[in-house]
């Protein structure tokens, strides 16, 4: 009987043995996995943090160094949404002057190419010598084809005129849509980043005009000021965008913004962009304005 005990507890030894020895593989493997599984962990958050870091650092390297041209820094929050595009494209309805007052002169200088529309003989002349690489029109943009009077009263361009006022210029120029315009200069597959629209109180008619379907712009930016009946312009026609799949997301100075809802991390892009306007927007108004 001693015998068999003994021979049991060395046979119980043995299989005792082995388990542990199996627990102490299965305890270490799982340590092993654990201790990979946190660090990995922690490295990602390392990570993403130092890259992060490094993209704000590089974010405020680049509007730190940007250079205003526009009235009411349309340009620099275009740039925010828009600085890791390269040779984008864009359109300027009232682009006004390739210069003065230009939201695209800091992204044709980055290699962007777009359309610039601008009724004025003496604008166009201007943008044709400045602007080669963009598609540059001496035309006003309406809601039909046609002719129409335009007023001319020192830097400023109307469709709307007072017939009294002798101070005023007139000249006629021929009225397209922005349906027509697209469809006769943009390529199919162009991709339209930016549509600015500052065309003095006819914002509605360019948008009545406008094809929605094939020629999205992933933002507006439109000027929207008070008219005489004392309520803001945007009244008129934002239920134009809206109504097309477009969303307001923010205003500044005189411009208000929309964005492409069919794209979805646009929303997000506008994030962040009043920290960048409070830092900035005092350094770097129209340091090179010529």
């Amino acid at each position: 009987m001693k015998d068999y005990i003994a021979k049991f507890k060395t046979i119980w030894n043995k299989r005792n043995n082995k388990f542990q020895s199996k627990f102490k593989v299965f305890t270490l493997l799982f340590i092993i996995i654990l201790s990979y599984i946190f660090g990995f962990i922690s490295f990602s958050i390392i990570y993403k943090k130092e890259i992060k870091q490094e993209k704000l650092k590089t974010l405020n390297y680049l509007f730190s160094n940007f250079a205003s041209y526009s009235q009411d820094y349309e340009d620099f929050i275009l740039y925010y949404l828009f600085y890791d595009v390269a040779n984008g494209f864009y359109i300027d309805v009232g682009a006004h002057d390739p210069f003065y007052f230009s939201v695209t002169k800091s992204f044709y200088d980055r290699g962007w190419s777009g359309i610039n529309i601008d009724p004025l003989p003496e604008k166009y002349l201007l943008f044709k010598k400045h602007r080669r690489r963009d598609i540059n029109l001496q035309i006003a943009v309406g809601n039909k084809k046609g002719f129409t009077n335009f007023k001319v009263c020192g830097l400023i361009s109307s469709l709307f005129y007072d017939k009294n006022n002798n101070k005023s210029k007139i000249i006629q120029t021929p009225i397209k849509t922005m349906k027509n315009v697209c469809r006769t200069y943009i390529p199919r597959g162009i991709k339209i980043n930016f549509c600015k629209i500052d065309v003095e109180g006819a914002e509605k008619y360019v948008m009545l005009g406008y094809d929605f379907i094939n020629y999205r712009p992933n933002v507006f930016c439109i000027e929207s000021l008070i008219n005489n009946n004392n309520i803001p312009e945007y009244k008129e026609w934002e239920e134009i965008l809206i109504k097309n799949d477009f969303e307001f997301a923010y205003e500044f100075g005189r411009n208000r913004f929309y964005y492409d809802k069919r794209i979805s991390n646009l929303k997000n892009k506008f994030n962040g962009l009043d920290y960048y306007i409070k830092k900035y927007y005092n350094r770097n108004r129209f340091t090179n304005i010529l």
